[in-house]
């Protein structure tokens, strides 16, 4: 099951968490209770993230991007909750 987010926005700095964690459908529920897996609605597989920093005073942005990842299911990985 993979899913992609794409988030962009100069409007004002939102949280990880805003996107991943927080939503009534969100990664931690979907890899525990996805609808699109009828007869296994358990996704035990890993995850990652990337993503970008803000901006530098001179408008640069950094080259390469912040990278999490993990070989723990989501719905079992603390440092993503804390997101």
């Amino acid at each position: 099951m993979c899913r992609f987010l794409v988030y962009a926005g100069l409007q004002r700095p939102i949280l990880m968490a805003d996107l991943v964690t927080n939503p009534p459908h969100s990664i931690i529920l979907q890899s525990y209770a996805s609808r699109e897996r009828e007869e296994s609605p358990l996704n035990g597989d890993g995850f990652g993230l990337g993503w970008y920093t803000l901006p530098t005073a001179d408008g640069e942005l950094d080259r390469e991007p912040c990278v999490f990842t993990s070989v723990t299911p989501a719905w079992n990985n603390m440092n993503l909750v804390r997101c």
